[in-house]
């Protein structure tokens, strides 16, 4: 049966909270800052691998009929459509910077 942690603590708030999508980021950023900085670092190509994979999937559902090397060259241009937008965004807040000094 489920109990509260505390005695002031109701049943209510005892109850496990449902798992959104803010209060997913914020336990992200509480198991970040608890990490060391080797864990950090270390977190940075392990991420990235779990996003290609991730990506790729979804060509694979998008593209059924794709093999891998098709996959590859598709994610490869998404990558590099993404990294012009980048770019782009950064351009204009640099001439948004100098227009307004």
């Amino acid at each position: 049966m489920l109990q509260p942690s505390s005695p002031t603590e109701t049943l209510a708030e005892s109850a496990p909270r449902p798992l959104t999508p803010a209060r997913m980021f914020w336990e992200e950023i509480r198991e970040a800052q608890a990490m060391s900085i080797e864990d950090r670092i270390l977190a940075g190509p392990r991420l990235f691998d779990v996003a290609t994979r991730i990506c790729k999937d979804g060509i694979r559902a998008q593209f059924p009929n794709a093999d891998e090397a098709e996959v590859s060259r598709i994610f490869r241009k998404r990558l590099a459509l993404q990294e012009q937008i980048e770019r782009a965004e950064v351009d204009q807040y640099l001439r948004e910077l100098r227009h307004g000094e």
